[in-house]
């Protein structure tokens, strides 16, 4: 039984129409590595699964459990500046804050986002 993640992969490849050589070539995989995927002899390190997922244009949580957003997110912007991943991931838990609490935890981050910005 092959891994979920290349089952996945199959899945996405039909879906878009892509042939496994487009695949291979665009993401940098051998065949051989591909086939040891299959059957669960190696696995993907991450960053060649996160090469995967923009190549297909998902998520790599889909690709590693199928749970989650399958589309790749958007990233977040301020005043036009995409966030690092860890000031995205700050925004997303205050995005999950109590309603009482959101606003104003929002706006402060927002004001400390700003701030690294101004040098005066």
């Amino acid at each position: 039984m092959k891994p979920d993640v290349v089952t996945r992969i199959d899945a996405l490849l039909a879906e878009k129409g892509l042939s496994k050589g487009e695949f291979y070539a665009a993401c940098g995989i051998t065949p051989s590595a591909y086939s040891q995927w299959r059957t669960g002899k190696t696995m993907p390190k991450i960053t060649t699964l996160q090469t995967i997922a923009d190549y297909l244009d998902v998520n790599v949580e889909y690709l590693l459990t199928g749970l989650g957003d399958r589309e790749k997110k958007k990233p977040i912007t301020v005043d036009g500046d995409r966030l690092s991943d860890v000031e995205e991931q700050i925004i997303m838990m205050l995005r999950d804050a109590p309603p009482d609490l959101r606003t104003a935890a929002v706006a402060a981050a927002l004001a400390v986002l700003r701030s690294r910005q101004d040098p005066g």
